[in-house]
Formats: structure tokens, sequence, C-alpha cells
């Protein structure tokens, strides 16, 4: 029994992409609904002119993660508006990463910061969206499944931002009024607030660019 996204495939290129909790047993239930001629008529229409589909395992993943993976997966194989898929996936509510611009957002991430050298401010501004989405993404931190879609480009960001800052997973080096500069990792942001006397809260929005200054502390760059 595997949890996951799979898809299937008719002839060379149409697509279609579901979720299940036991993606084996889904399968034999798509296979008599199609021989039944009980399902979507898109599919109906799918296996009339090529058969029955080609089927893989797209991702494995935990029961949670169904939503926003099987959304990711019919973006990145046009299923929703060149394949047989009814609608964009997961639970039909506007919540969650994986939205379609955000995949266009993440993918422009990568390109930009492969290509220029740029902060991530400067980088965030350009692409209309926030610091803390830039950091979360090179840092490895969130949206990795972004890396399914563009291995390389994920890996040469990755590893860019990686060397950028030294330290694998940290926030952007922040520098105080007397050049002492420091760079935080993800995992010591409250240890620092407590040993310098920060408000905690405050000190995370300077970390992920939604605040100029903590106390005597602001970005380095």
């Amino acid at each position: 029994m595997t949890c996951g996204v799979y898809l299937f495939t008719f002839g060379e290129n149409l697509y279609y992409v579901g979720q299940s909790i036991d993606i084996e047993r889904r399968y034999e239930e798509h296979l008599l609904n199609i021989k039944k001629g009980s399902a979507s008529a898109k599919m109906q229409d799918a296996y009339s002119a090529f058969g029955l589909p080609k089927h893989s395992i797209l991702k494995v993943c935990n029961s949670y993660e169904l939503d926003e993976y099987e959304k990711f997966y019919i973006i990145q194989f046009n299923s929703y508006y060149k394949g047989l898929n009814s609608n964009s996936g997961g639970s039909g509510v506007k919540y969650g990463i994986f939205e379609e611009s955000m995949f266009y957002t993440l993918k422009g991430i990568l390109k930009a910061y492969c290509i220029n050298k740029v902060s991530v401010d400067r980088l965030a501004s350009y692409l209309n969206t926030s610091p803390s989405i830039v950091i979360d993404l090179l840092a490895g931190n969130k949206y990795t499944m972004i890396r399914d879609a563009f291995p390389e480009l994920y890996d040469i960001a990755i590893n860019k931002y990686k060397d950028a800052n030294k330290i694998i997973n940290t926030y952007p080096t922040i520098v105080n009024d007397k050049g002492e500069e420091v760079t935080i990792p993800y995992r010591g942001a409250s240890k620092f607030a407590k040993e310098n006397n920060l408000n905690p809260a405050n000190l995370s929005k300077l970390l992920k660019g939604s605040a100029h200054r903590c106390g005597t502390w602001k970005r380095a760059y």
C-alpha cells in the first residue's frame, strides 16, 4: 500500500495526475471504471483513442502532503489545461504553498539567483515576493518539491547560496552599529535573541527581511 501521487499517460503526452493513500488499489479502481465505461468522459475518450494508460508513481509522501504534491505535478504536467484532470488538484480550497503563481515565482527565484550576483532583498523586490520566501527556498528550508521540476537549477542555486553564506542553513548575515557581523543558523535565532537581549519576534522579522532593524542590528546586505 503506497501513499502518494501517481500519473496515467495515454499515448505519448496525454496525462492524468491523481493522489491516493493506497495507489495500488486506486490503479485497479481506475482500470475497472475505464473498462466498464464509467470513468470520466475525458478519460473514456483517451482510452478509446489510445487504449489503457501507462501508469507510474510520481511521489511517495505522507497523507498530509498529498494535496500539495498533486497540485505541483498537475502544474508540471499541465494536465488541467491540456490533459485529463478536471480541476487544479488538492481539496479545491485555496491554501498551501503550491498554487500555480507560486510555482513560477519559485522557478524565477532559482533562475535569477543562478544567473545574477544579487542580494536576497533585491531578488525579492525584483520578483515582487517576500524575502522570507527567497531565503526559505535557497536555504533548502521549504519548497523542496520544486527540485522535482528543476533538479539541476535547484542544486546550483542551493549550493551557491550555501557558499555565499558559508554555513549551511543560515539566515543572511546581520551587522550591528559597531560593525560586528554575525551569521545565525536557523536553529540559533532564539538563542541569539536571548544572549543579546533582543525581542525574538523582531529578530525573526529582521532575519526574514520584513523589518529593517532589531535593536542595534540590521541586515549586512
